[in-house]
């Protein structure tokens, strides 16, 4: 419980600095105790590169809070920080655009694998402090949320963020929706007029989380004790036909794209049946009402 905070003591620093600085907490007999026991550390950076907190990442698969920050200081607003920017920055200058992304992590992996224009908010919706932030660098940004009811709202927050501008939209990706029991054809409804892209990627799932929207965790393709998977499109227990439907209805005009994963399936005949799956599956709206050939 105390061992971050013995190594500062140790390092000639004081509660109270160390308090101030987010790391430790205070019990209600007044002796401090690591605000970030059991979890894996990030600090955060402002775009200059000084640290100005710490994020900590729960390490225990029960712990309440999944992620947890420093607290708010004159120095840390999460409203107004957007994590790896002092990394980003250059990236996003020279290629003129941002992508944003909800967390460390998400940020983390594909700057680990050579996407380095990628920056994420903390723990809360992008604000249009967010966004005049990377305005300053970006011309355009490409937001990344998850598929669930917090990255639904999330969204609906986003919108409100940049003025509802006409160029943001949204990768429809409903494999993610599928298997976290959130609605996805609703999605496309509810968001009609921001559909931009869409992937045809499937799942499939047994075991539902307890609510909509909460993620059973990452396990390892084939492990047993994941309820989920990717699947060939077609495959999976995704409702592809609907999917079309309800894009006919709202006229979507946009690309239909292949996002082939399957661990059971090898990725070149994946790939050609799923290519002629989508051919098969892409039908075009009715012309005209169904009673329209009775009237004359």
């Amino acid at each position: 419980w105390e061992a971050l905070r013995a190594a500062g003591i140790g390092a000639g620093f004081t509660d109270r600095q160390l308090s101030a600085a987010g790391l430790v907490a205070s019990r209600e007999d007044g002796s401090c105790y690591d605000r970030f026991r059991n979890r894996l550390i990030f600090p955060i950076l402002d775009a200059t590169g000084r640290v100005i907190a710490f994020g900590g990442r729960a390490l225990a698969a029960d712990e309440r809070a999944k992620y947890l920050n420093s607290p708010e200081s004159a120095l840390f607003d999460k409203s107004s920080v957007l994590y790896a920017l002092n990394w980003a920055r250059e990236a996003i200058v020279s290629s003129g655009s941002a992508v944003i992304v909800e967390g460390y992590l998400d940020a983390i992996i594909p700057i680990q694998a050579g996407v380095d224009n990628v920056v994420a908010t903390l723990g809360t919706a992008l604000t249009d402090r967010h966004v005049r932030l990377v305005s300053r660098y970006a011309k355009e940004a490409v937001l990344i949320f998850d598929a669930d009811t917090a990255g639904q709202a999330a969204a609906e927050r986003a919108l409100e963020a940049l003025n509802h501008h006409p160029a943001f939209g949204f990768n429809y990706d409903p494999s993610h929706f599928g298997y976290q029991c959130v609605d996805y054809i609703e999605f496309l409804y509810r968001f009609h007029d921001r559909i931009f892209h869409v992937h045809i990627k499937d799942a499939t799932w047994s075991i539902q989380p307890k609510e909509a929207g909460v993620f059973g965790g990452h396990l390892a393709f084939g492990d047993r004790r994941r309820y989920w998977d990717f699947a060939s499109p077609g495959r999976g227990d995704t409702d592809f036909e609907e999917i079309i439907r309800a894009l006919n209805r709202i006229n979507y005009q946009g690309p239909l794209s292949v996002e082939w994963e399957d661990p059971g399936m090898d990725r070149e005949h994946g790939a050609k049946e799923a290519c002629e799956f989508v051919r098969g599956l892409d039908f075009a709206p009715p012309s005209g009402a169904f009673d329209d050939a009775f009237q004359s």
